[in-house]
């Protein structure tokens, strides 16, 4: 177990032992987010077109040089959106250069929430972040409660952005 002051790991591949869900790792997977929160910074912001054709501005949440989370900005005026709102828009009618200034202090602003989801096949716990009363991401712990999960399709779309 790792010991509270620690910087918690990021996992570098999926453990092979099989783990029994154990409820108690719930709250462990919190503390584990909150000690993590202090090392999350800011990644790459880019812009992609949606299944409905609708662009999207988005931007990489980092924790040891790898995207954990993705924050999802407004094409129409920049703002953060909650998880689960995408506008319909055609096209993006506000500077990334905005989001970039701002994104430092989003991110040093995010809460970690008390509670965990816990998500199947990805054997994590889904643990939410919020910013001013709105959920805005998750930062995935493994079910050990201990590792930070990486954000998979996020690293990939980076490296497909423009």
């Amino acid at each position: 177990m790792a010991n509270a002051r620690e910087k918690p790991p990021l996992i570098s591949s999926s453990p092979n032992s099989i783990y029994t869900l154990q409820t108690s790792k719930a709250l462990l997977a919190v503390e584990t987010a909150k000690k993590a929160k202090a090392y999350l910074t800011a990644g790459k912001i880019w812009t992609m077109t949606g299944p409905r054709g609708e662009m999207e501005i988005k931007a990489a949440i980092l924790y040891e040089g790898t995207a954990v989370a993705v924050l999802h900005f407004s094409p129409i005026d920049g703002s953060l959106l909650p998880l689960g709102f995408h506008p319909i828009v055609s096209k993006v009618s506000v500077k990334i250069e905005n989001i970039e200034k701002s994104l430092p202090a989003i991110i040093k602003s995010l809460k970690v929430l008390d509670g965990a989801e816990y998500r199947e096949p990805e054997s994590v716990w889904a643990v939410p972040l919020a910013y001013k009363g709105m959920i805005v991401a998750h930062l995935k712990i493994f079910v050990d409660g201990i590792h930070i999960v990486p954000d998979y399709p996020a690293n990939q779309e980076m490296q497909l952005a423009r």
